[in-house]
C-alpha cells in the first residue's frame, strides 16, 4: 500500500537523519570550549552534589574556584558549607589541602594545578573529550541571582579513544554567553558515581589577587604530612607507577590525623617519620613501610593512620593503577 510505504520511507528517513552527527550541537560545543580556552582568568560559585556507587545523594556543598589560566597558572579552589569543608591551594610548586574542622594540613610536592581547578579546567578541551553531543532541551539556572535559560547538551566522555571508564556529560550552556551554567558527570564504570556543579556566579578575565594562591597556615593549625610523589626513593614494585606525565597523581580525599607525639620525639629528626606506601587503583594505602624511623611506637602509629586514608586514584591511560610515593608523616601533629 503506498500509504504505508510512504510511512515506512519517512520513518526511516527520520531515523538515518536523527543518528546523523547534530552538527549544530557540535558547533555550540566547539564555541563553549573555544570561549573557555582563551579565557585568562575565572572566578566561580555554585554548589555541588555528589550521589556515590549505592545512588545515595549527598547533602549539597558551596564551593568557590578562583583558576588563573593565564602564567603564573595556579588555582584555589574551597568548600565552604556540609561536613568536609577544606581549602585547597595550588600554587604552581606545591599543592595544599586544609581541613578546616580539623585545623590540620596536607603538603604534596607537585605542580599540577587540575585538582583545584576542577571543572573549569575541563572545559578547553570539550570539542575533542565530549562524544556524539546531542540537545537534551532546555533549563533555568540562577546567574548572580537572576534566572538565566540554557541548552542541555548530554554526551558520552572520554579523554583518549582507549580510555576505559565510561562516563557521561550533562551540562546547561548559554547559547549567547558560551558559558557553562551546571555541569554534571556521571561516571557508571569501572565505579559508579555522579558529581554535578550548579553555578551562581561566574566571572571570566577579571584581576585575581596573587594573595588567593598562597597558603597561609591559619593560627593553631599543624602540617600533618608532606607528600612527594616524584621522590626518586619511590622506586613501584611489579605492577606499580610513578607518578609521571603519562600517570597522573592521586588525590587525598580523606585524611585521619595520627596521634600526638610527645615533646622529645617533636624535637628529634626533624619531627617526621618518613613512609615508603603505595596506592592502589582503589585508592587505599598499601606495602607501607618505613624509610627513616624515628622511635618505636611512633612509627606503628603513623602507619595505622595513613592506612586510613583514601585517594582519588591515580590513572593511565584512562585506567586507575598503583602509584608509589613517599611521606613525611609529622609525630608532633595535635
Amino acid at each position: 500500500m503506498p500509504g504505508r510505504e510512504l510511512i515506512l520511507l519517512l520513518t526511516v528517513g527520520f531515523g538515518l537523519a536523527w543518528a546523523q552527527p547534530n552538527r549544530g550541537v557540535e558547533s555550540l560545543v566547539a564555541d563553549v570550549a573555544s570561549f573557555a580556552r582563551t579565557g585568562t582568568s575565572w572566578k566561580v560559585e555554585g554548589y555541588t552534589v555528589t550521589s556515590d556507587a549505592d545512588g545515595i545523594q549527598h547533602s549539597p556543598e558551596q564551593f568557590r574556584i578562583a583558576y588563573q589560566v593565564s602564567a603564573p597558572f595556579r588555582a584555589r579552589f574551597e568548600i565552604t558549607s556540609g561536613i568536609n569543608p577544606l581549602l585547597r591551594i595550588c600554587d604552581g610548586t606545591s599543592q595544599w589541602t586544609y581541613y578546616p574542622s580539623a585545623n590540620k594540613y596536607v603538603r604534596v610536592f607537585l605542580p599540577q594545578i587540575g585538582p583545584c581547578a576542577y571543572p573549569v579546567n575541563a572545559w578547553p578541551p570539550l570539542s575533542v573529550t565530549l562524544r556524539s553531543p546531542i540537545l537534551a532541551g532546555a533549563d533555568r539556572v540562577t546567574i548572580e541571582g537572576r534566572p538565566r535559560e540554557c541548552q542541555v547538551v548530554r554526551g558520552t566522555l572520554s579523554v583518549s579513544a582507549n580510555d576505559p571508564r565510561r562516563r557521561t556529560l550533562e551540562m546547561c550552556v548559554d547559547p549567547a554567553t558560551k558559558m557553562i551554567f551546571r555541569y554534571r558527570m556521571e561516571e557508571l564504570a569501572p565505579q559508579r558515581g555522579v558529581q554535578a556543579f550548579t553555578f551562581s556566579s561566574i566571572q571570566r578575565d577579571i584581576k585575581l589577587d596573587a594573595d588567593l594562591f598562597q597558603f597561609h597556615p591559619p593560627e593553631g593549625s599543624t602540617q600533618v604530612a608532606a607528600i612527594n610523589w616524584l621522590d626518586p626513593i619511590a622506586q613501584p614494585s611489579s605492577g606499580a607507577f610513578r607518578v609521571s606525565n603519562e600517570v597522573t597523581a592521586p588525590l587525598l580525599v580523606n585524611m585521619v590525623a595520627p596521634e600526638p607525639a610527645g615533646e622529645p620525639a617533636r624535637k628529634s629528626s626533624g619531627g617526621a617519620v618518613v613512609l615508603y606506601a603505595e596506592i592502589s587503583a582503589d585508592g587505599i594505602p598499601q606495602s607501607i613501610r618505613v624509610i627513616r624511623p624515628m622511635e618505636a611506637g611512633l612509627d606503628e602509629k603513623r602507619i595505622e593512620a595513613v592506612k586510613k586514608w583514601r585517594f582519588e586514584p591515580a590513572v593511565r591511560n584512562g585506567k586507575p593503577v598503583t602509584v608509589v610515593t613517599v611521606l613525611a608523616v609529622s609525630v608532633g601533629a595535635p
